[in-house]
């Protein structure tokens, strides 16, 4: 073998073609000059489909410091895994959310309702971890794109008003008490706690409708009438 092939024929030997596929792998295809970079999402074992982000055309295969910048903000796409012609792995890069934020409005769109309630759950969980760790808005953030993928998710709902309660944030707070309530009526832990963030607000007697509902749900639970009591003196 000659010096100049020692030294340079990796780069004039082909590389090899990416074949297991794993979420995360960042690969490219093309050549000459030409190359679009993809980040595998989710793959659909049932169908054989790549969910992905893609960048634009590119003139140069991208370092992996300009990778986010790179396939960042390039939405989502159902492929098949056929279409990718000598694949070519860069990297394997952690999926974010972010990331994901255009599978989950393809899910929606396309009425996905088995894979929308495993997401909406695995964001849940998250969120609970978040709030143990006291990142309050991760979980705010997740506790809203659950209730994107499932409407009808009012633990969601209850515990991302927590979180804005937590925050000082009453009214965010309130509204999504309110939208618990749409889809749970006449829950006692949403009524009492739109109460309760009346109180804190001193909208004495706005929060003392709230606790009488909350009476009225379950008339033998003692908070809704341990409140009710302490507005009333502050309205005295």
């Amino acid at each position: 073998m000659s010096l100049f092939k020692k030294l340079f024929g990796r780069e004039s030997e082909p590389l090899p073609v990416h074949t297991d596929f794993k979420v995360g792998d960042v690969f490219y295809v093309g050549e000459k000059g030409k190359y679009v970079v993809y980040k595998l999402l989710v793959i659909d074992e049932a169908t054989d489909t790549f969910h992905i982000s893609s960048s634009s055309l590119l003139k140069k295969i991208p370092s992996n410091d300009e990778l986010h910048s790179i396939i960042n903000g390039f939405g989502h796409a159902p492929l098949s895994r056929s279409i990718f012609e000598h694949p070519v792995l860069i990297a394997n890069v952690a999926v974010t959310n972010e990331d994901l934020m255009g599978y989950f409005d393809y899910l929606i769109s396309t009425k996905q309702v088995d894979e929308c309630v495993k997401q909406a759950n695995r964001l849940y969980k998250e969120a609970l971890s978040l709030t143990d760790k006291k990142d309050l808005w991760g979980a705010i953030t997740n506790y809203s794109i659950a209730t994107r993928l499932i409407p009808q998710f009012h633990e969601a709902y209850d515990n991302w008003a927590f979180c804005q309660m937590d925050l000082g944030n009453f009214p965010a707070a309130i509204s999504c008490f309110e939208s618990s309530l749409k889809v749970n009526p006449n829950a006692l832990l949403p009524t009492f706690s739109i109460g309760e963030c009346h109180m804190k607000q001193e909208n004495y007697a706005e929060a003392k409708v709230w606790f009488e509902k909350a009476m009225a749900i379950d008339p033998e639970h003692p908070k809704p009438k341990e409140f009710l009591a302490k507005v009333e003196g502050l309205i005295k």
